[in-house]
Formats: C-alpha cells, sequence, structure tokens
C-alpha cells in the first residue's frame, strides 16, 4: 500500500526562484513524499519540474544529517529516501537545479515510528566512530523458529538505518550497483530500496508468476555477483560414491556410500548455464572433515570471484577446505591441511610456509584489495581428523592467508581473534574484507560469551556479534550485540551473515553522511 503522509511547506517560511528567463516555477506540481509499507523508515519522492533539473536533498533529524545528489538531468524525479532511523521527525530540503542555474527549494518533513516490527535488542558494546567504515551492515536475522527481521545497521551508533517488514525472507544478500537488493530467496530475488519486488527467477513460480527460469530449485548458501549480469550460487544433489570413507579414526575403513554433494553454478539474468560442477568431482571424495559422514560431505556454503577474476574459490565447509576453479572448472589450488589428500588432488594441495593457522569448518570468504583471502573461521571441533596432537577449545576467528599460485605455497599473514571471553560460532558466520583495510566480522551463532551462556545472561539461546577491526589491533573498533530476551524468545536471533555496504543508494549517487 502507498500512502501519501506529507504536506509540504516552504524552506524557511519561503522559497526561492532565481529564473528569470523561463517559466515563475520550475515546479509543475509540488513535491511529494509516500511511504511504501514494507520499508517503513523510507519514503518515495517525487518532484515533478517543467523543464529537465538535477535534484539534490538534504535530510536532517537527531543524528542524522545526510545530503544526497541524483546525476541525472530529467522532468520526474522518483527516489527513494533512505537513511532515516526510527522515532524520528525528519526534514527534508528539496533543491532543484536546471542547466542554466535556475533553481527552487521546498521544505518537508515526515515522521518516523518507533522500530516498524519487533526488533532485537541492540547494544554497542565499543565503538570509535571516528574511525568505524561509513556505511552500513545489511544483517537479514531469524530465529530457529522462523521468525526474520532484515534491516541495515550502522556500526558505529547502533542504529537502523533502514528496515524491511515484508515477506521475503533472505540468505545472502547484497546492494547492486544500481541501488537494489539481490539475494537468495526462493530463488533470485531483487527487491527496491522502497521494499517492492523487482524481479525473481526461479525453477519454481507460483501460478501466473513472472519469472526468469533457471534449472536448480534449491540455490543456496551464496549469491555472487560477477558483472555483466551473471551469479555464482551453489545447488545440492544425491550423489552414490563408489568409495568414500566411513570412520574418522580409521583411514582404512572405505566402501560405497550416499551422500549430498553441492554443486557450483554460473548463469546469467537471463537464466542461461553457463557452468555447474560438483565437488565430489573437484575434490578427493576419499578426503573427510568432521560432520562429512553425517549425510553431507562437502557442504559447500560459499563461492566467491577469485583474485584473478577468470576463476571462483569455493569453500567445503565439511572438508575444512577452500579451493579455486578456473572457467572451465579445473581445479588451481587446494587450500586445506595437506594431509589426507591422495593423487592427483595432492598436486593441487598449497604447501605451507611457516606456522599455518588451517581452516576449520570455515564460512563467508572474501578477498582483499592487497590479495589476501580472508574467511571466518568457525573453529568447530578444534581440530581436523587428520591432526595428531590435542585438538584446542573450540574458538572463531578471522585468518587472512597470502596465497601464491604459481609457487603452490600458501602463508598465514594473519589471524583475529576478539579480545576478551571466548567466543565460539559453531556455524553462520563471515569476514568481509572493506576496502579501507577493515575488516568487518559475523559471528552469527553464539550460544554464550567466555563461560556465560546466553541464557544465564537473560537473553535467548542464540545471539550474534557484529564487530569491525583492523589488522594488527586487538581492539575492534565497533561491537555491537544483538539479542533477544529469554522471556520474550528462548530461542534468540542468528545471522547468517552481516554484509557491508558503503551506501544505501546506487553508486552513481553522491551521499555526503555525518553520524
Amino acid at each position: 500500500m502507498r500512502v501519501t503522509v506529507l504536506v509540504l511547506a516552504g524552506l524557511s517560511g519561503a522559497c526561492r526562484n532565481t529564473d528569470t528567463t523561463g517559466p515563475a516555477s520550475l515546479l509543475v506540481v509540488e513535491p511529494s513524499l509516500i511511504t511504501v509499507g514494507d520499508a517503513p523508515l523510507s519514503r518515495e519522492l517525487v518532484v515533478t519540474t517543467s523543464r529537465p533539473t538535477r535534484l539534490e536533498v538534504r535530510m536532517l533529524a537527531e543524528g542524522l544529517d545526510q545530503t544526497i545528489r541524483w546525476p541525472e538531468l530529467s522532468k520526474r524525479h522518483d527516489v527513494a529516501l533512505l537513511g532515516a532511523m526510527p522515532d524520528r521527525v525528519v526534514e527534508v530540503d528539496v533543491v532543484v537545479t536546471a542547466e542554466d542555474g535556475a533553481l527552487e527549494e521546498r521544505r518537508l518533513a515526515f515522521v518516523t515510528e518507533p522500530t516498524a516490527s519487533p526488533w532485537v535488542t541492540v547494544e554497542v558494546l565499543h565503538a570509535e566512530p571516528e574511525r568505524v567504515s561509513s556505511g552500513y551492515v545489511l544483517l537479514p536475522l531469524q530465529t530457529p523458529s522462523r521468525v526474520f527481521w532484515f534491516g541495515a545497521l550502522d556500526l558505529a551508533t547502533g542504529e537502523l538505518g533502514w528496515q524491511y517488514t515484508g515477506p521475503v525472507n533472505f540468505g545472502d544478500v547484497r546492494m547492486t550497483a544500481e541501488g537494489t537488493l539481490i539475494g537468495l530467496a526462493r530463488g533470485v530475488q531483487e527487491l527496491s530500496m522502497l521494499g517492492e519486488p523487482l524481479r525473481r527467477m526461479a525453477a519454481d513460480p507460483e501460478p501466473g508468476e513472472d519469472v526468469v527460469p533457471i534449472p536448480w530449485s534449491d540455490l543456496h548458501h551464496e549469491l555472487f555477483p560477477l558483472g555483466n549480469g551473471a551469479f555464482a550460487s551453489l545447488t545440492h544433489r544425491v550423489v552414490a560414491l563408489e568409495q568414500m570413507r566411513l570412520s574418522y579414526v580409521d583411514p582404512t575403513r572405505t566402501g560405497p556410500g550416499r551422500t549430498v554433494d553441492d554443486g557450483i553454478v554460473v548463469f546469467d539474468e537471463r537464466g542461461e548455464v553457463f557452468g555447474e560442477w560438483w565437488m565430489t568431482d573437484l575434490l578427493d571424495p576419499l578426503h573427510i572433515g568432521f560432520d562429512a559422514l553425517d549425510g553431507e560431505w562437502s557442504h559447500g556454503n560459499a563461492v566467491i570471484r577469485s583474485f584473478s577474476g577468470d576463476g571462483l574459490i569455493a569453500e567445503a565447509r565439511h572438508q575444512d577446505t577452500l579451493f579455486e576453479v578456473d572457467g572451465s572448472g579445473e581445479v588451481r589450488w587446494i587450500l586445506s591441511r595437506p594431509e589426507g589428500w591422495r593423487s592427483p588432488w595432492s598436486e593441487r594441495v598449497l604447501q605451507p610456509v611457516g606456522e599455518m593457522a588451517w581452516p576449520l569448518h570455515p564460512h563467508g570468504p572474501s578477498v582483499s584489495s592487497d590479495g589476501l583471502l580472508l574467511a571466518f573461521d568457525n573453529g568447530n571441533d578444534g581440530a581436523s581428523p587428520y591432526d595428531t596432537g590435542v585438538a584446542a577449545w573450540p574458538r572463531s576467528r578471522v585468518i587472512a592467508w597470502e596465497v601464491d599460485p604459481d609457487a603452490m605455497t600458501v602463508r598465514t599473514a594473519w589471524t583475529w581473534t576478539p579480545p576478551g571471553d571466548l567466543l565460539f560460532s559453531a556455524a553462520l558466520g563471515n569476514a568481509t574484507a572493506l576496502p579501507d583495510g577493515h575488516v568487518v566480522a559475523c559471528f552469527g551463532f553464539l550460544d554464550g560469551e567466555g563461560d556465560v551462556s546466553n541464557e544465564e545472561a537473560g537473553r535467548g539461546h542464540r545471539s550474534v556479534r557484529v564487530m569491525e577491526f583492523v589488522p594488527g589491533e586487538e581492539q575492534p573498533v565497533a561491537d555491537v550485540r544483538l539479542s533477544l530476551p529469554f522471556d520474550r524468545m528462548p530461542d534468540g536471533v542468528k545471522a547468517y551473515r552481516a554484509v557491508p555496504t558503503p551506501s544505501l543508494y546506487a553508486a552513481d549517487v553522491e551521499v555526503e553522511r555525518s553520524r
């Protein structure tokens, strides 16, 4: 439902028109602000002018001072105003400017409600606002009982700058350069920042639904934009293997078996398929990590663009492995503890240089601007089946590796573990390298902190910590906890990933924002 909610007021009691040659007013009708129900903190601004103009808007409220400039000349501006926080009076200064310098101004205002649907408890445990990277993190949240929320959070303040309250439950989701959201939700779903469905790609459309057909009904974990309308994702199949390991402790116990396998798929916005490669074909089917014998041999959970840009880096959580495939699906290298790999896969395993931090059930990798491969290392079991020493106490961390594909070597560049209480996120999470060298890490599946369980602390069973840190510094520049009171939601809340975005607007829209 779309409702006009505002009556125009003149800017400082008046409007200004410097046009001396054209019509008396650039504005054909007075600007209007419209509330769109599924994005309750946002407003649609409609401005119609008698000749082409450029639009500039300044939004002012408690804790908000933001100026937005759209680049195009147009007689009609229909744009989303984003970044307003809950429970605020927001003043909106609208300026339209023609090419000859004529301009006209208006002041409008709107009021945002308190958080539009039940929202999680947000606690800023630590923040250095002047050092926190500009922008937001996109946070799809849910409880194990499938109550879900989706918002954009400012880590410096803990404030929501955008919220979605509609029916789409996203997993992996990102901003596009065009200023829309695209992610996994019953296939591929794109939304406007006003919460309006734009397009969907699916194998199982609803009756009468207009979708782009794709051959997979079970895309999962990742939708990575490759540019030019192409995406990489993951799918499932059940496969019968002639030989697989049947024991974590006895490598001689092998035999036939069935398991869930993961496929890397590449396709474009028209539904054209460019590749489909299965992990049991790419990796050694006799290699294992813990959980690999429990029905999901690979548990693929990520696929991203490689360093070179002409390949893909994928992650097999139950194999404690990251690996790169080229455009034809050939394995270039494997980042995993060398033990347990047979020929010919062993020739593709990167050889360690110096003391190594090996991945243990990792999630959410990224590639940094200085060429490092990062991953959120969940740390499950504190060891792999190939470790010969005593298992470490499970603890989650971020690891960065320097991969040399020519020398076929790998070196641990750094590791980062939050200071203070031990944090162990047994599942979920990600680590995203930002252009300024900072990293955002999501501990998305916590059942406590240190030796204090969430229930003992009065929180629901699961909680989330999102942190921004600088490699080499112990203390994060931002540390935010998201939780729910036990008496309100005993299950608590979990986060698949926290996805940083520098802006809520399209890439060509200029935004000046101060906290």
